[in-house]
């Protein structure tokens, strides 16, 4: 992903070249603890910018790569436009100032509690293998505010204090108002509740320890 930008006003569109970034790409593989590959985990580019994020899925060897990758930087400046013989400019995609704070990663497979590890990108093609332990168990039920069931509500990871939604996650609450995660991470993640007829709540910082959390929702006012 290259982030040029272009004064477009002041430059002849007709002569403009736009210089696009060679990426980094990271290879690898995913096992579980027994060091068996684990087939069909996402593995993805984590980020709190606008732009895309690069994801994939491991094959039947736990084999994934991802390619055209930029690591993040505290800050980015723009590279000055370059004049070329033939008269056109050129325009290149903004720099990272400062040391680069590598890629952050997201690896998530049903049954397994996911990682988000920071891999440094120090070559064009950088090898990482990680293993995955056993998911941990996150449940509870959602209630009114007289403890009487919701069912089908809405329950899913939500972004954290820095804006990022690392961990996805989504489900419904079956009849009795009940949820469960069997694949949770061991730290705690924040959620996002939400039932139709009710207030929504957000940013509610849990942790998969195996207990029943209850939830409650604030019936929306009529008046």
């Amino acid at each position: 992903m290259t982030l040029p930008i272009v004064p477009a006003d002041k430059v002849d569109l007709m002569k403009l070249v736009l210089v696009i970034d060679r990426g980094f790409t990271v290879a690898g593989r995913i096992t579980d603890l027994e060091g068996h590959p684990i087939n069909g985990a996402q593995v993805e580019e984590l980020n709190n910018n606008c732009y895309r994020r690069q994801s994939t899925m491991t094959d039947i060897g736990g084999a994934f790569t991802l390619r055209g990758l930029f690591p993040e930087y505290d800050s980015y400046l723009q590279r000055a436009a370059e004049t070329n013989p033939d008269g056109t400019l050129s325009i290149r995609g903004m720099s990272g100032m400062g040391a680069p704070r590598g890629l952050r990663l997201i690896v998530q497979s049903k049954g397994y509690a996911p990682q988000a590890p920071t891999v440094q990108l120090s070559e064009r093609t950088n090898v990482v293998h990680l293993t995955l332990a056993a998911g941990n168990i996150f449940r509870g039920r959602v209630a009114d505010e007289t403890g009487h069931a919701i069912p089908d509500a809405v329950v899913r990871t939500d972004a954290d204090n820095q804006g990022l939604d690392k961990f996805k996650w989504r489900t419904r609450t079956d009849a009795e108002g009940r949820f469960e995660w069997d694949s949770a991470p061991q730290e705690p993640v924040s959620f996002w509740f939400e039932a139709d007829g009710f207030d929504w709540l957000r940013h509610v910082p849990l942790v998969a320890d195996r207990t029943d959390h209850e939830i409650r929702l604030i019936r929306k006012s009529t008046d």
